[in-house]
């Protein structure tokens, strides 16, 4: 990051990584000194043990949004169902009722002509 810089140096000398400014306008500013060395073999190792602990970690937390959300459009879905499962039959309910009482009024009338043969009949008959 430091290399990406113009107005910076930095140099290695004696295991120490030394950052100066470079190039300034007559303004002196202080070496800064890092002390921190490289990082063995085994730091790097642990340190990417667990980044891949956290990709982990993250990646199970993805997968449980993920399946929240699906959950929440199957119970969507299934909730939608059921309305218009409830709308049908109370349609077919209504087609039920309208049926009933089409055949109760044909089966009247039947009745009625039934009962006019029947007096027809007595009365022509001596």
């Amino acid at each position: 990051m430091l290399l990406q810089r113009n107005d910076v140096i930095a140099r290695r000398e004696i295991g120490q990584l030394l950052v100066a400014p470079y190039k300034t306008n007559g303004i002196t500013l202080k070496t800064i000194e890092f002390s921190g060395g490289l990082k063995g073999k085994f730091e790097i190792e642990r340190i990417n043990a667990e980044l891949e602990l956290v990709s982990h970690y993250h990646d199970t937390i993805n997968l449980i949004s993920y399946q929240q959300e699906d959950d929440s459009i199957w119970d969507e879905i299934t909730k939608e169902g059921q309305q218009l499962a409830n709308q049908l039959v109370k349609e077919l309910d209504q087609v039920k009722d309208s049926i009933q009482e089409k055949l109760k009024n044909i089966v009247n009338h039947w009745k009625l002509i039934t009962i006019c043969i029947d007096i027809l009949i007595i009365s022509l008959n001596p």
